[in-house]
């Protein structure tokens, strides 16, 4: 498996721990044979302020890595505590890209998955308590299925739907989407 970290963001002055990155990770499903890309995200503060760059910035810059990072095919999946949650910018430009599979409940739902298969392969998703974290850790199960890859037209929630519809006048152009 190949991994590393890229630098996606940094926090505002004014609740500064430094710059927020992602790590990445591509990995093989042995049944099926097909491949993932698995990201994990930290995002900046101020919550849902995207940081100094902004939330469309910290979503672009996201999206841009794993477009580098990934293969044609590969199963996407994007998860963290995004600092940010369904009112911000940054899940917002997300919701054009790929699917919102989970969200938890700590500080608004900033503990995100996201990931590019139909939201009906979603097996379970499930609140794991805190286990002395100040959030409540989430896990989602998916279906990986053969190796055909499914564009996303379904989504997770209502307002992730309405999000989908506004791209049919603005399409992200995403090659890997």
């Amino acid at each position: 498996a190949r991994r590393s970290r890229f630098l996606v963001g940094e926090d505002m002055k004014s609740h500064y721990y430094g710059r927020r990155g992602a790590l990445w990770v591509r990995l093989k499903h042995e049944e099926s044979g097909r491949n993932m890309l698995f990201v994990n995200h930290h995002g900046p503060l101020e919550v849902n302020s995207g940081g100094e760059c902004g939330g469309a910035s910290i979503a672009n810059n996201l999206a841009h890595l794993m477009h580098e990072k990934a293969q044609p095919g590969d199963i996407l999946v994007l998860v963290g505590d995004f600092n940010a949650n369904s009112a911000s910018l940054t899940v917002q430009e997300l919701w054009s890209r790929l699917v919102l599979l989970h969200s938890g409940d700590s500080f608004g739902g900033v503990d995100n998955i996201f990931g590019n298969m139909d939201a009906s392969d979603v097996v379970s998703r499930v609140t794991l308590g805190s286990g002395g974290s100040d959030h409540d850790a989430i896990a989602t199960v998916v279906k990986v299925g053969g190796a055909k890859r499914r564009r996303m037209v379904a989504a997770a929630d209502p307002a992730a739907e309405e999000a989908s519809r506004a791209l049919v006048t603005n399409p992200p152009g995403d090659d890997w989407q």
